[in-house]
């Protein structure tokens, strides 16, 4: 991804630790939701979110970025390793 997508802090991480931010992309990328409406998995990262060093299954309000609408998601970890919380 390009840095000029990313906004200003993590522009910032990006010139201070590039590794770190390259790390909450990828880990963003891999917490989807899934859209009722449009039957649409999106990755946090695509909805404009970051979801780092996480675990456990919450469920928050989400806009899709297909079809628009809001909606009360479960956030699921896809791939990667399943983190177990502390």
């Amino acid at each position: 991804m390009t840095t000029r997508s990313r906004g200003p802090v993590l522009r910032l991480l990006a010139r201070l630790a590039p590794g770190l931010v390259d790390s909450i992309e990828a880990e963003s990328r891999s917490w989807t939701a899934l859209c009722p409406h449009c039957d649409t998995r999106s990755s946090v990262w695509s909805m404009g979110g970051i979801r780092w060093k996480a675990a456990g299954r919450p469920l928050v309000r989400l806009r899709c970025p297909d079809c628009g609408r809001r909606f009360p998601g479960r956030l699921e970890r896809t791939g990667g390793s399943d983190r177990e919380p502390a």
